[in-house]
C-alpha cells in the first residue's frame, strides 16, 4: 500500500505516506470483527474532516480561516480578557469534548472467528 501511495503521489517521501496507509488500514472493514479496526478500538467510525468533527455545528459556521479554528482550540494567551465569542466558543468545545463511554467489545465476533479457525485447522490437519 505505501509503494502505491508513494507512486500515486509522486514522492519518496515515505514517513508523510505512513499516516495515510495507516488511516486507509485502520478504517477498513474486518470481517472477523465484523467492522473496522478503528471501530472497533474507539467506538464509532472514522470521519474525516471539519464537519464530522466533535466540534458543534455554531463554531463550525463561525469559522473562516486556519487561524480562527487555532484560536477556538486553544486560544494564545493575552493579558485582555476573554471575549464573549471565545469564552462560548470554549464552553461548547468543552461540552462536545466529553469522552463517548459506549465503548465496542468483539468477544462474540472474535469467539465466532477463533471457532472457525479451529474447524479449518481440523479439516486440515
Amino acid at each position: 500500500m505505501l509503494t502505491t501511495w508513494l507512486s500515486d503521489n509522486n514522492t519518496t517521501e515515505w514517513t508523510v505516506g505512513l499516516k495515510f496507509v495507516q488511516f486507509q488500514k485502520n478504517s477498513s472493514y474486518h470481517s472477523g470483527i465484523k467492522r473496522t479496526p478503528f471501530a472497533a478500538l474507539l467506538g464509532s467510525d472514522a470521519k474525516v474532516g471539519l464537519t464530522t468533527s466533535r466540534l458543534p455545528a455554531e463554531i463550525i459556521s463561525r469559522l473562516q480561516t486556519e487561524e480562527d479554528l487555532l484560536n477556538t482550540i486553544s486560544p494564545a494567551p493575552t493579558t485582555e480578557p476573554d471575549t464573549e465569542l471565545q469564552q462560548q466558543n470554549q464552553h461548547q468545545l468543552k461540552m462536545s469534548l466529553k469522552p463517548d463511554k459506549k465503548k465496542f467489545r468483539p468477544r462474540g465476533s472474535v469467539l465466532q472467528q477463533a471457532e472457525k479457525m479451529v474447524k479449518r485447522s481440523k479439516v486440515v490437519l
